[in-house]
């Protein structure tokens, strides 16, 4: 089976108001859009990331915080991981024991087919089991529409709310597929359940479905590729191809970030704040550090004094270097090491270098073989 998708992703953060009134700063805005292929046996998938577009403080820590509760669900499968938790879904093995059902109401499409609107909640408060309502197509006994948040009550560490809904189509009365997936978190800073937190939305659409189309073997050799300048797409190429238009605080989020990007305080404390992560000053296409062993003691050397500095992306996409100086106090000796690195430009989601090295300084190894005092 192939499936083409075509998807478009965001992630909010600067400053706007939630549904339930509360206040936010946004720190990123993300938009995707992707191709995405699929073969259900022998299983197969490839990702073609066509155009992306980032505004914000794009670091990966903040990134990261996408992987605590931002998991791909199945609403037929048993369970749906949330922060390292298993919740039993709605429509598991067994679920009766976990939930209650009632039904809100009973309506026709129009196709003149009934559609069964169902409630359901954890029989006991506090169950590692969702709140939520779904919509079931009678004549297939499929899930057209769910919605799941958890409850207030359910202790998750510092996921402080947690929500997901998803949309499905029949398509030539053969075959449902997703059409939309929304997911809500607020992940809080401590695990205090009032502390500050940070909100994350994301929002995937999907179609331009092919199914049942033969594909070449080929396609599949690299899972995930990216299109030719895809982080260089015009405006209107992103009015042209969203399948949903921006809400007018989205577009107000791009405006404001983009503006803060060109304050001094911006770049001072962004600066300072890739500082204390990286180890390393940004001077332009350079870099200069490592601000963690510039001062560091050791028996043979005595108090050691070191300096490096680094390329960046400012200079080149494909070519890296580093050079570093250092002294030692006690054996009154300069030692200094060098590194080359040239990226090929990347056809898949490997990265393809060649480089050098070339150190005249003391080495200490480790249990695992690698220098300690590369960085």
């Amino acid at each position: 089976i192939l499936t083409i998708i075509i998807t478009y992703q965001s992630i909010f953060f600067f400053y706007y108001s939630t549904s339930d009134g509360r206040l936010y700063v946004l720190l990123i805005i993300k938009e995707e859009i992707t191709q995405f292929y699929y073969q259900k046996d022998p299983e197969k998938e490839k990702k073609i990331v066509l155009a992306q577009k980032v505004s914000g403080i794009e670091q990966a820590q903040i990134s990261n915080l996408l992987n605590i509760v931002m998991n791909e669900m199945d609403v037929y499968e048993n369970e749906l991981t949330v922060s390292g938790f298993n919740f039993m879904l709605p429509f598991a093995d067994g679920a009766w024991f976990k939930y209650r059902f009632y039904i809100i109401d009973s309506t026709q499409n129009n196709q003149e087919e009934w559609v069964y609107h169902l409630g359901f909640a954890p029989n006991i408060k506090g169950e590692l089991a969702f709140l939520g309502e779904a919509w079931i197509h009678a004549p297939t006994f499929a899930i057209q529409k769910i919605e799941l948040k958890i409850e207030k009550n359910t202790n998750l560490n510092f996921v402080n709310d947690f929500t997901i809904s998803q949309d499905f189509e029949f398509i030539d009365k053969k075959y449902w597929v997703k059409v939309k997936d929304r997911s809500t978190s607020g992940v809080s800073v401590t695990q205090r359940k009032n502390s500050k937190m940070v909100h994350i939305e994301q929002l995937k659409i999907f179609d331009k479905f092919k199914i049942n189309q033969g594909i070449a073997d080929s396609i599949f050799k690299s899972k995930r590729i990216y299109a030719d300048n895809y982080r260089k797409k015009t405006d209107e190429f992103w009015s042209d191809n969203r399948q949903e238009i921006l809400s007018e605080s989205q577009n107000n989020v791009y405006f404001l970030i983009d503006s803060l990007k060109t304050t001094k305080a911006y770049k001072r404390y962004t600066n300072i704040g890739r500082t204390i992560v990286t180890g390393y000053y940004k001077t332009g296409p350079v870099d200069i550090g490592h601000l963690y062993n510039m001062l560091s003691y050791n028996p043979i050397e005595g108090y050691r004094i070191r300096l490096s500095t680094r390329s960046n992306r400012d200079l080149s996409e494909n070519i890296w270097y580093k050079l570093y100086g250092a002294y030692g106090t006690n054996d009154e000796k300069f030692k200094y090491g060098v590194e080359l690195r040239y990226k090929f430009i990347q056809e898949d989601s490997k990265i393809h270098e060649i480089g050098a090295i070339y150190k005249d300084d003391y080495q200490r190894f480790t249990l695992a073989n690698t220098d300690a005092n590369e960085y």
